[in-house]
């Protein structure tokens, strides 16, 4: 009886311990409204688009917050107004979301069409719109397929913004209008050439890349997320989110 009693105390104890352990562990900070949300009803009837600028991973003594910085382009006659976002809270879902979309829109609204589909910045209202510039070929070849975009150096409309961006293939551009436009998200033909995952971007944003590598929290971060991709894989659950699901939800 006595050895019946010693291990139900240790399994009580033990008990206590484990709840103990899960109730400190640090939660993601709940945000009832995306912070593109806001952004989206102040913009109400302009058009505009909301660049992924940056991300982060933080924590406080409770919780773990997930954070973006923006950069809202707002196209007006003659002008391309460009303004940007401080870091931002947003939701755990959200931003795992949008954690493969550095560098490029994630909403837009342009002539009255609204997405929430991430692709590259100006591929569904600005490339290949004569009003902001041409094809042209590529030096080294008579291909129309090697052409790429250009924007017009008579127009200052995008030339502060896309002065230093890397050009549009042609090829890519139609291979994005043919097999992604306004059905998925669109990171090149086949390879990664945009967002997150992109070469160019490793480049262009390192203090991100730094910053990622470096971040205890965010490490802890993805090592949890590891661990419920692997109990749902193997634990008989049947249910997947999609990318393209519900904004802001």
């Amino acid at each position: 009886m006595k050895t019946k009693n010693t291990i139900f105390l240790f399994f009580s104890l033990l008990a206590i311990i484990i709840l103990l352990g899960c109730s400190s562990e640090k939660q993601p900070l709940k945000v009832l409204n995306e912070p593109t949300q806001k952004i989206i009803s102040e913009l109400k009837g302009q058009d505009f688009s909301i660049v992924l600028n940056d991300m982060d991973v933080t924590e406080d003594e409770k919780n773990i917050i997930y954070r973006h910085k923006y950069v809202i382009l707002k196209p007006k006659q003659e002008r391309l107004d460009v303004d940007s976002t401080d870091w931002q809270n947003v939701s755990e879902e959200f931003f795992m979301k949008h954690e493969n979309d550095l560098g490029m829109e994630i909403v837009s609204n342009h002539d009255g069409k609204f997405s929430a589909i991430a692709k590259p910045v100006g591929f569904d209202w600005a490339v290949g719109n004569k009003k902001y510039g041409d094809w042209q070929i590529d030096s080294t070849s008579t291909n129309h397929q090697k052409r790429h975009w250009v924007y017009r150096n008579s127009s200052s409309f995008f030339l502060m913004y896309w002065m230093f961006s890397r050009p549009t293939p042609m090829r890519v551009y139609n291979n994005y209008a043919n097999s992604a436009r306004g059905r998925t998200p669109y990171y090149g033909m086949g390879n990664n050439i945009y967002g997150t995952k992109s070469q160019y971007n490793k480049v262009k944003r390192s203090n991100f890349y730094k910053r990622r590598a470096t971040s205890s929290t965010w490490g802890k971060t993805y090592s949890k997320r590891k661990v419920t991709r692997s109990s749902s894989r193997f634990g008989g659950s049947s249910r997947t989110r999609g990318r393209s699901g519900g904004f802001g939800k």
